[in-house]
């Protein structure tokens, strides 16, 4: 298996204040549709985390004939009263911008951290943007030399429990 290649774009850095979980009116709501693709997925390795987790492990798939591009930033979401609302981060915390390459038909498990998210118990699930790419010169000795397959980016989405 090919190594990852990183790729250091910046860092993005989001400021929230403190919410109340349980009252969804100050929280802002959810628009999110997931890409239906069964080639590149996420799957939680457990169903149920501790909501003062720092992290919970997902895998992430490429079932897919192409490389993928995938990165450190994803948001977080919960489920109230039948929708689907963002969960806002603690103060001061930032994303590395990075473009990460997971070859075709490899899996690499993540930490994905909650710790700096205001986490309470409930339904949660984790939205990460991919890029699926393809070679520029449909060689596979060369990860370096990638483009996007199209210009939209795939966005697939993992559920799971914080008890």
């Amino acid at each position: 298996m090919a190594q990852p290649i990183i790729f250091k774009l910046g860092w993005y850095v989001n400021v929230e204040k403190e919410f109340d979980h349980c009252d969804a009116s100050r929280l802002a709501p959810s628009y999110f549709n997931a890409t239906e693709n069964n080639l590149i997925y996420l799957t939680a390795l457990k169903d149920n985390y501790s909501y003062r987790s720092k992290y919970i492990k997902v895998e992430l798939t490429n079932d897919s004939d192409h490389q993928i591009i995938y990165g450190k930033m994803y948001q977080l979401e919960t489920f109230i009263d039948d929708k689907w609302y963002k969960v806002p981060m603690k103060e001061n915390h930032s994303f590395p911008l990075m473009a990460i390459n997971l070859d075709a038909h490899c899996s690499i498990t993540l930490n994905v951290l909650l710790d700096d998210f205001q986490c309470l118990p409930g339904k949660h699930r984790i939205i990460q943007g991919i890029r699926e790419t393809t070679s520029l010169d449909n060689s596979t000795e060369t990860s370096n030399n990638i483009k996007p397959v199209n210009k939209n980016d795939i966005y697939i989405v993992v559920e799971f429990n914080l008890t």
